[in-house]
C-alpha cells in the first residue's frame, strides 16, 4: 500500500508540474489537455534526463531527477504567469472535471495494481529482457545505457520507455522490483485516462458551437463522460471474441469438426475433463496458458495482441510503454483539426493561421513540445513512427484544406513546409539514439501468400474473414454503425460520383500498387528502392491469379475491409465538403481516425515491414494495436452519436428518476461484486458464482436505462431498429467481456493467490539462497561491471542475474541481440559475439586458470556468479579453480560470487 500511495504522489507531481505547458499547448482542445499533462509531464522528465545523460551534463541519478521535475515545474510557473487569468476561470469553470479526471486515474490505477498484485512474478515472455533494460538503465549513471546481455556494448534497442520508468523509479526511491508492475498498471491508467480524454474533447468541441460557456472550461457534461469512459473501457477491458469458444470447450460444447472449423490455434476440441482433470478446475478454463492462443488465432507465427492480453499478460514491452504517447498524439491530431477555420470565417483570426515553416517561428515552445512528443512515441517504439507521423501530417493537410477553403496547392506546399521542419526536429533532438541504433530491416515487403513456405503457413500471411471477425467484431461493429446510420441517412448528398470516386481510391491505391509489384515480379526485398526494380519483359497474369488462388477465402477479409473504407471515405469527404458553420470537427475527425485505422488493416494484409522474421507477424501486431486503440476512440465517440436522439425516462418511482435508479444500480452491482472479490472474511473465494448477481444487476441497469432512453418519444419502427441495434451491442460486447473475465480469474486463481508488489517474489520463495545473493548484489554493488553467469537458450533462465540486478553478462539471450543488432553473414564472416556462448563455457569448465583469466580479461569481467543453474549447466572440477584467483565476496548454501582482486573498489561492502 505504500508503494502504491508513493507512486500515486510522484505522477501526480510529474503532471502537476507540467499541466500549465499543456494548457498552453492543447489550446484547442476544451479540456486544454489536461487529461494529457501527466503523459507530458512523464515525457519531458525522461527526455532531459535522458539527453542530460548522454551529453554528460549532469549523471543519472535520484537528485539529478528531483532537480529536473523542479525545473520543468520552474518552466511551468513562467507560462502559469503568463495565462494565470485564462487559468484561474479554466479552473474555476472546470474544477469538477479536473477533479473527475484526478478520480477516474487513481481508481484505474488502484485497480490495475490490485489485480497486478495476485500475479506479480516478473517471469515468462519477454519480461527478463524488460526487466534487464530498465535495471540497467536504473543503474547506469551515463547514456547511452550498457547492454544487461552483451558486455561491453550498449543497448541497440528502442528504449526511451525504460528511461521514463527508471526516472519515476529514481523520483519515488522504490525498487525496480516493485516499479515494473507499477509502471505497467500506470501505462494502463494512462491509457484509459487520455482516450477518455480524447473522446471527451471531441464531444464537447461539438457542443461548445451551442454552449459557448464550455469555452471557458471543460464542464462535466453527462454524456461526454459516459461515452469516454466507455471508449476507455473498449481499448483496456473489452476484448476479441476467442474466450466465447475457449469457454464452450471448457464446458464440453461442440465437436471435433467445429473447433476445426472455427480454426483458433490451440483449440483442437471439446475439453477432456477427465483425461485432463487440470483443464477444467473451475467454471472457467484452467488449461495451462490457454488465453495465449487468443493472440494466435491462426497458427503460432500470428501476433494478434489488443491491449487487455497485454496488461494481463505482464510485458512491458515498447508497445505497452507507448501507448498513452501514441493517444497523446491522436490529441494533438484534433487539436490540430478543430483549430483549423476557413480564412473566409468571420471571428478570430488566430483561427485561421496558415501551418506551415512561418509557424515554427511564430510558435518555437508549442513547436518543440510538437517534436518532443512525437519523437518521444518514435525512441519509446520505432513501430509508431508510420502512424505518428503520417496522423500529424494528414491532420496538418486536412486543417490547411479547411483554412485555404479547399486549395490543393496552397494546402500542399504549406503542409510540406510545415512538416520538414517538424520531422527534422524529431529527429535531431533525439539524434544520439539514432546514431547508436542498429536495427535489422530491409524496408517495406508486399505480402506473396503463394511464395510462403511453411515457416510461416500460408494461412498466416493472410487473415481468414472468420478469424478477422472473432478478433474485430466488438470494435467494428461499434465504430461502423455509427458510420453506416451516417451514410444511410444522408445517402441522397453522399452517393454521387465525385465522392464515390475519392472514397474508391482510398483503397484501391494500395491494391493497385500490390498488384502491380507482383505482376512485375519485384524482389521480394526491394525496400522501396526504384534501382533494384526488375520487371521482367513479358509480365504474365499467372502469377497474380496463383497469388489470389492461394488467398482463396481471405480475399472476402479485403473485401470487408474495401467496404468499411470506402462508407468511412464518403462520410469523411461529405462533412469535409459540409458549409463551415454546419461542419462538426468531432464527426470530421471520428471519420479521419476510422480511416486511419481501417487503411492500417488493410496494408497489413499486403505489406509488411521485412524485419528479422522475414513474415508479416510484428506489422500484423504493432498495426493491429495501434488500430485497436483509434477503433476504440471512434466506438467511443460513435455509440455517442447513436444514441444522441436518445432520451432519459420519464417515468419515476416515487422520487426517484430513471437516472439515478439506473446509477444506483450499477453502483450497488459494482459494490457488491468488489464485496465478493475483496471478502474480508475469507469465506466466499470457493462460491464466485456469488459475484454474478452484482454483476448482472449493473449490467442490466446500464442495459435498461438504455432501452427506456431509445424508446421514449420516439416512433414504432424507430424504436424496434433502436432496441435491436441495441440488443446486437449488448450481445456482441457481453460475448467480448467472457475473456478478460475468465483470464482474470484464472490468472488469479479466483482472487486466491497471495497478493504481492515484489516481482521477485517468485525467486525469494522458490530459490531464496539466489535472492539473498540478487540483494546482496543490488545492494553493495555500483556502477555497471561486467558479471559472468550461465548462458542458455531465449526464454529461459539464462541471464536472470544481469536481467535482476542490470549488471552486464557476457551474453544473454542470444536470439534477442542477434534481432537488436543484426544476424551474422551467411558465410560466417562476420560474427561479432556468437562466439560468446563457447567463450563462457569455456570460462566455467576449463581447470586452467591462464585459459579462463585470458577470457575473463577479454570481456572485461569483475565479477563471476556460480549458483544453482551455473552448478546443473558446467558443474565439475572446473567451478574450483576460481577460488585460485580471485576472492569470493558473497556465499551462502547455494551461491557463490567471485571478485577479481584488482577491483575491490567497485564494492561497498561484503560479507
Amino acid at each position: 500500500m505504500k508503494e502504491f500511495l508513493v507512486w500515486w504522489i510522484g505522477i501526480e507531481a510529474v503532471g502537476l508540474a507540467a499541466f500549465p505547458l499543456t494548457y498552453a499547448f492543447f489550446r484547442w482542445l476544451p479540456d486544454r489537455g489536461f487529461a494529457f499533462s501527466k503523459v507530458v509531464g512523464l515525457l519531458l522528465l525522461g527526455y532531459s534526463l535522458w539527453m542530460g545523460a548522454t551529453v554528460g551534463l549532469f549523471p543519472n541519478s535520484r537528485l539529478t531527477v528531483i532537480g529536473l521535475l523542479l525545473f520543468i515545474a520552474g518552466l511551468s510557473l513562467v507560462v502559469a504567469v503568463r495565462y494565470r487569468e485564462e487559468m484561474a476561470a479554466f479552473l474555476r469553470a472546470g474544477w469538477r472535471y479536473v477533479v473527475f479526471i484526478e478520480v477516474m486515474f487513481v481508481a484505474v490505477l488502484a485497480a490495475a495494481v490490485f489485480i497486478r498484485s495476485f500475479a506479480p512474478e516478473i517471469m515468462w515472455g519477454e519480461k527478463p529482457f524488460e526487466f534487464a533494460f530498465l535495471n540497467a538503465i536504473n543503474r547506469s549513471e551515463s547514456f547511452p545505457p550498457s547492454d544487461p546481455w552483451l558486455a561491453g556494448s550498449s543497448i541497440s534497442y528502442y528504449y526511451f520507455g525504460y528511461v521514463m520508468i527508471a526516472a519515476m523509479t529514481k523520483l519515488v526511491a522504490l525498487e525496480t522490483n516493485v516499479t515494473f508492475y507499477l509502471a505497467l498498471s500506470l501505462m494502463a491508467a494512462l491509457a484509459a485516462v487520455t482516450g477518455f480524454g480524447v473522446v471527451y474533447n471531441m464531444i464537447a468541441a461539438g457542443r461548445r458551437r451551442i454552449e459557448p460557456l464550455l469555452a471557458r472550461g471543460p464542464a462535466l457534461i453527462p454524456r461526454a463522460v459516459i461515452f469516454g469512459l466507455a471508449a476507455s473501457a473498449l481499448m483496456l477491458i473489452v476484448s476479441n471474441l476467442a474466450g466465447v469458444f475457449e469457454l464452450l470447450a471448457r464446458h464440453g460444447v461442440g465437436s471435433t469438426g467445429f473447433y476445426d472449423v472455427v480454426g483458433i490455434s490451440g483449440l483442437n476440441g471439446p475439453y477432456d475433463c477427465a483425461a485432463a482433470p487440470g483443464d477444467c478446475e473451475a467454471w472457467y478454463p484452467t488449461r495451462f496458458w490457454w488465453w495465449w492462443w487468443a493472440t494466435r488465432i491462426g497458427s503460432g507465427f500470428d501476433i494478434q495482441e489488443f491491449p487487455f492480453f497485454s496488461f494481463q499478460f505482464g510485458d512491458l514491452h515498447p508497445h505497452v510503454l507507448v501507448m498513452p504517447l501514441l493517444i497523446t498524439v491522436f490529441a494533438i491530431a484534433l487539436s490540430i483539426v478543430l483549430g483549423a477555420r476557413d480564412e473566409s470565417q468571420p471571428g478570430n483570426e488566430e483561427r485561421a493561421e496558415r501551418l506551415d515553416a512561418l509557424w515554427v517561428l511564430h510558435h518555437p515552445g508549442r513547436f518543440l513540445l510538437l517534436a518532443l512528443i512525437m519523437g518521444g512515441a518514435a525512441f519509446t517504439d520505432v513501430w509508431t513512427i508510420p502512424v505518428v507521423t503520417l496522423m500529424i501530417l494528414a491532420a496538418v493537410m486536412l486543417a490547411n484544406w479547411r483554412r485555404t477553403g479547399g486549395s490543393p496547392l496552397r494546402m500542399i506546399l504549406d503542409s510540406a513546409s510545415f512538416a520538414l521542419p517538424v520531422g527534422a526536429a524529431m529527429v535531431l533532438l533525439y539524434l544520439p539514439f539514432y546514431l547508436d541504433f542498429n536495427a535489422e530491416t530491409d524496408g517495406l515487403s508486399i505480402t506473396e501468400t503463394a511464395m510462403t513456405s511453411d515457416r510461416p503457413p500460408p494461412a498466416s500471411e493472410s487473415t481468414r474473414p472468420l478469424h478477422f471477425l472473432l478478433f474485430w467484431s466488438p470494435l467494428l461493429w461499434t465504430s461502423l454503425s455509427f458510420v453506416a446510420v451516417y451514410v444511410y441517412s444522408r445517402r441522397r448528398e453522399i452517393l454521387k460520383p465525385p465522392l464515390l470516386v475519392l472514397s474508391a481510391l482510398l483503397w484501391a491505391l494500395p491494391i493497385a500498387v500490390w498488384a502491380f509489384l507482383v505482376l512485375t515480379q519485384l524482389s521480394a526485398d526491394l525496400g522501396w528502392n526504384p534501382l533494384d526494380w526488375q520487371v521482367v519483359a513479358d509480365p504474365s497474369l499467372d502469377q497474380l491469379g496463383d497469388e489470389l488462388w492461394e488467398r482463396g477465402v481471405s480475399l472476402v477479409t479485403v473485401l470487408m475491409l474495401i467496404l468499411a473504407i470506402a462508407a468511412v471515405g464518403l462520410a469523411f469527404f461529405h462533412q469535409l465538403r459540409r458549409p463551415p458553420d454546419e461542419r462538426d470537427g468531432g464527426q470530421l475527425f471520428a471519420f479521419f481516425l476510422a480511416g486511419f485505422a481501417l487503411m492500417m488493416l488493410l496494408g497489413a494484409e499486403f505489406y509488411f515491414v521485412n524485419d528479422p522474421l522475414r513474415w508479416r507477424g510484428n506489422t500484423v501486431f504493432r498495426f493491429w494495436l495501434q488500430s485497436w486503440l483509434i477503433l476504440s476512440i471512434v466506438a467511443g465517440f460513435g455509440l455517442y452519436r447513436l444514441t444522441l436522439g436518445w432520451r432519459p425516462p420519464r417515468p419515476r418511482l416515487g422520487m426517484l428518476s430513471g437516472q439515478w435508479l439506473a446509477g444506483s444500480g450499477v453502483v450497488l452491482g459494482v459494490a457488491y461484486t468488489l464485496f465478493v472479490a475483496l471478502d474480508p472474511w475469507d469465506t466466499l473465494y470457493s462460491r464466485w458464482w456469488t459475484a454474478t448477481p452484482g454483476l448482472l444487476v449493473a449490467g442490466a441497469s446500464i442495459v435498461a436505462y438504455a432501452a427506456a432512453a431509445a424508446a421514449r418519444d420516439a416512433s414504432r419502427p424507430q424504436v424496434w431498429r433502436r432496441l435491436g441495434w441495441l440488443g446486437a451491442t449488448v450481445a456482441i460486447l457481453g460475448l467480448a467481456l467472457v475473456y478478460p473475465v475468465t483470464v482474470a480469474l484464472e490468472r488469479t486463481d479466483g482472487f486466491r493467490n497471495d497478493q504481492s508488489l515484489n516481482g521477485l517474489v517468485h525467486v525469494q520463495q522458490g530459490e531464496p539462497m539466489e535472492y539473498e545473493a540478487i540483494e546482496w548484489l543490488n545492494e553493495n554493488v555500483s556502477g555497471v561491471p561486467v558479471i559472468l553467469e550461465a548462458f542458455g537458450g531465449d526464454f529461459s533462465d539464462s541471464g536472470r542475474i544481469s536481467s535482476r540486478t542490470g549488471l552486464p553478462t557476457v551474453i544473454g539471450w542470444l536470439n534477442h541481440e542477434l534481432q537488436w543488432r543484426g544476424r551474422p553473414s551467411s558465410d560466417g564472416s562476420d560474427t561479432p559475439f556468437t562466439e560468446r556462448p563457447e567463450e563462457v563455457e569455456t570460462i566455467y569448465t576449463t581447470t586452467d586458470v591462464q585459459t579462463a583469466r585470458s577470457l575473463l580479461d577479454k570481456y572485461d569481467v569483475e565479477y563471476v556468479y556460480v549458483g544453482r543453474l551455473e552448478r546443473e549447466k558446467y558443474g565439475g572440477d572446473g567451478l574450483g579453480k576460481f577460488r585460485e584467483f580471485m576472492i569470493p565476496v558473497f556465499e551462502n548454501e547455494g551461491v557463490t560470487i567471485y571478485r577479481m582482486p584488482a577491483r575491490e573498489a567497485a564494492v561497498s561492502g561484503s560479507r
